[in-house]
């Protein structure tokens, strides 16, 4: 299978000298009409106040919202389409766009250090009269400042080197831009990527398109807890696991009540900090956290850590729990196999985890240690030697036939998950509700695996319309045909269907876990899940597994032996 996309060079494009400026025009004009119902007082002074700004002003702001910094260097600003700097600097300070580095910056600190090399800061701290360690990393001289030079004094000894200013109307810009994205990790670059070719995104009809959010709540709930993860970054590379908990246990006031989109990023947070106490030997501490959420991994690592810790009683009634509602195939498995570990339900050898039963009763091939870095490849070569065809498969085969089948259902614009138009995936498309939803046309569209020419139909126009375009399930290259082709003619059409919608059901968990191989030769053909002597199978690939064995799908494991050429 390719390891990239195949997508042909487009031409040069030379974008015109303002583009960025136009860009961000429609992204203001875009969230004005879209998210008219979130914006307040603030973002329309914003607003009136840019559109009162000169176009070179406007492009030099633009510039510095596109560069995602607090803080600028003056004796780095260039930029051929702006001319006389020192006016638009003026202009713009003026305005109070713009403001020089002053003790009122304080709070931003780390974003103001964060402008400086590494033989800048060791320079600053020189300033001081310290022999700095010229050794020590950016983020150990960073610290060192933090904790030994007062904000004004940094303030001086910067100011004597160079002309420091920062950007006003930070979170006013901020807000505007996370309507528009609905995240944190999308910027204005988008367009440039879009507007160069290099991400073909789906088309989309932009009178449909509809506010990421609904109330300013939401909005707010989300940003807030964007950043105080992005702020989470920041503090665990300087500070210790008790003190990123400590940090963590104080801001919990300010997380209450949150809004179902804030309360996931939040849950990922509680996994973050978990997992560093661990790491740090903080075993109590890891567990409160942990408590925190019943996001997957948590439950299972507050079962381990009880254990641990020695609360074997409290581990296995957790246990139990987890069992009869796990969230995914892994937690199901570690239920089942943790529980008759604490149980000790005999006197008899400890019964065999069921990744490793699978395992057990795998066939086994031996292949030339040549393929030792390469298994997949020996496995498949083992078996044209056995004169059948085959191709790497994995997720790649599945994920691509449900991104083909469903495709129009996927990006549909009526489901109100469809919200500016950079969208490589609706919004809901890992939340319970994408089935919910759509449950009745991807029932409908199944129908069409029963009927070979408008299977084919389909999947042909799909590939010669949508060739290229971005969708999170579908990797394009030249075999992708061919490889949808021989699945649907070698397995019954219901097999199909029954695996596709099941996909649906849980996108988040079931688009994963899909057997390495697909061989055949003439009718006969057979998924295979290929496993090294110190390889393991995963709890996603024992669950399709064993449901491809419930639908009728052929399907194994081979375990593979190295064996050295005489």
């Amino acid at each position: 299978m390719p390891t990239e996309k195949q997508i042909t060079k487009p031409d040069t494009i030379i974008l015109p000298p303002k583009y960025y400026l136009a860009n961000f025009r429609y992204m203001l004009d875009f969230v004005q009409e879209k998210s008219v119902h979130l914006l307040q007082a603030r973002e329309y002074k914003f607003i009136t106040l840019f559109n009162c700004l000169s176009e070179d002003a406007q492009c030099l702001f633009v510039r510095f919202v596109n560069r995602r910094k607090a803080f600028f260097k003056t004796s780095q600003l260039a930029y051929p389409e702006i001319a006389q700097m020192p006016e638009v600097l003026k202009e713009l300070t003026e305005k109070q766009f713009i403001t020089p580095l002053a003790s009122q910056h304080h709070e931003r600190v780390l974003y103001l250090l964060e402008i400086f090399t590494k033989n800048e800061l060791v320079e600053i701290i020189r300033q001081t009269g310290t022999k700095p360690d010229k050794q020590g990393k950016k983020s150990t001289l960073t610290l060192w400042i933090l904790e030994h030079i007062p904000f004004d004094v940094l303030v001086e000894i910067i100011s004597t080197k160079s002309l420091i200013i920062k950007q006003e109307f930070e979170e006013e810009v901020e807000f505007l831009m996370f309507l528009f994205f609905g995240n944190l990790g999308m910027d204005m670059t988008r367009f440039v990527i879009r507007d160069l070719g290099h991400v073909q995104y789906e088309e989309f009809d932009e009178k449909k398109l509809t506010a990421y959010f609904k109330t300013r709540k939401e909005a707010e709930d989300k940003l807030k807890m964007e950043k105080a993860r992005l702020h989470f970054g920041f503090l665990s590379v300087l500070y210790s696991g008790i003190e990123l908990y400590d940090w963590f246990i104080s801001q919990l006031p300010d997380w209450q009540h949150l809004s179902e989109a804030a309360q996931r990023i939040f849950d990922r947070l509680c996994l973050e900090l978990g997992k560093i106490l661990e790491k740090n030997k903080a075993e109590q501490e890891a567990l409160k956290i942990y408590q925190y959420t019943a996001k997957s991994p948590s439950i299972e690592r507050q079962i381990r850590l009880l254990h641990k810790l020695g609360y074997v009683q409290e581990a296995l009634i957790l246990c139990k729990k987890l069992e009869m509602n796990p969230l995914n195939p892994e937690e199901k498995l570690f239920a089942i196999d943790f529980r008759k570990k604490l149980e000790r339900l005999s006197s008899e050898k400890a019964t065999p985890k069921t990744t490793t039963r699978w395992l057990n009763e795998a066939e086994s091939i031996d292949i030339d240690a040549s393929f030792l870095h390469n298994v997949e490849i020996g496995t498949l070569e083992y078996f044209k030697k056995q004169e059948f065809d085959g191709i790497f498969t994995e997720n790649y085969l599945w994920n691509a036939l449900f991104g083909v089948i469903f495709w129009d259902i996927i990006f549909d614009e009526n489901q109100d998950a469809i919200h500016h138009p950079f969208q490589l995936a609706p919004s809901d498309l890992r939340r319970d509700n994408f089935w919910e939803k759509r449950q009745h046309q991807l029932l409908e569209r199944t129908s069409i695996l029963d009927d070979k020419e408008r299977f084919y139909a389909h999947l042909q126009h799909i590939i010669s319309t949508k060739k290229g375009k971005a969708n999170p399930f579908v990797f394009w290259h030249e075999d992708l045909l061919f490889h949808l082709s021989k699945c649907y003619e070698l397995l019954d059409s219901d097999q199909l269907g029954i695996v596709m919608l099941e996909m649906a059901k849980n996108i988040k968990e079931y688009s994963k876990g899909f057997p390495d191989l697909l061989v055949w030769k003439e009718e006969t053909y057979c998924f295979i899940e290929v496993k090294s002597p110190n390889d393991h199978l995963s709890a996603h690939q024992v669950f399709w597994l064993s449901f491809f064995k419930n639908v009728g799908i052929q399907a194994k494991v081979v375990r593979v032996n190295f064996k050295v050429k005489d």
